[in-house]
C-alpha cells in the first residue's frame, strides 16, 4: 500500500512536466505603422495587411515563440516572458512588446525611426 501511495504521489507531481506547451493561432485585426517614409520629418500612419501567426508559450524556457511571415517567417521569433501564467502572457525584447489576455493580443514594435502596433485575437489549439 505504501508503494502504491508513493507511486500515485510521484505520478501526480510528474504530470505538469508531461504537459505540452500552449499553442495559439492568431489573426491580426488592425495593423498600423507610424513612419517617416520619405525621411523628411513628416510622419504618416499607414495601415498594413493583417497577418496570421502562431504563438507558443515555452514554459520550461520562460519565453514566447512566434512564427509567421512578418515574424522571421518559419524561424521562431523569441520574446522573454515578463509575466506568463495561466491568465495572461506578456513577452518583450529590445524592440517588441507583446501582450495577450482573454484571447485578445496587442503588440508594438518600436525603433528609432518608426513604431508598429497591432491587435487581434488568438485561438488556443
Amino acid at each position: 500500500m505504501k508503494k502504491y501511495i508513493t507511486g500515485l504521489l510521484l505520478l501526480a507531481f510528474a504530470v505538469p512536466s508531461w504537459a505540452e506547451d500552449d499553442v495559439w493561432y492568431c489573426v491580426e485585426e488592425h495593423n498600423y505603422q507610424l513612419e517617416d517614409q520619405n525621411k523628411d520629418g513628416v510622419y504618416k500612419l499607414e495601415h498594413y495587411e493583417d497577418e496570421k501567426f502562431t504563438l507558443k508559450h515555452e514554459a520550461d524556457k520562460n519565453r514566447l515563440a512566434i512564427v509567421g511571415r512578418t515574424w522571421k517567417k518559419d524561424i521562431p521569433y523569441y520574446l522573454d516572458c515578463d509575466a506568463c501564467n495561466a491568465t495572461l502572457l506578456s513577452g518583450m525584447d529590445r524592440t517588441v512588446n507583446f501582450k495577450i489576455l482573454d484571447n485578445r493580443f496587442f503588440y508594438t514594435v518600436s525603433s528609432f525611426y518608426d513604431v508598429q502596433m497591432a491587435t487581434g485575437t488568438c485561438t488556443k489549439f
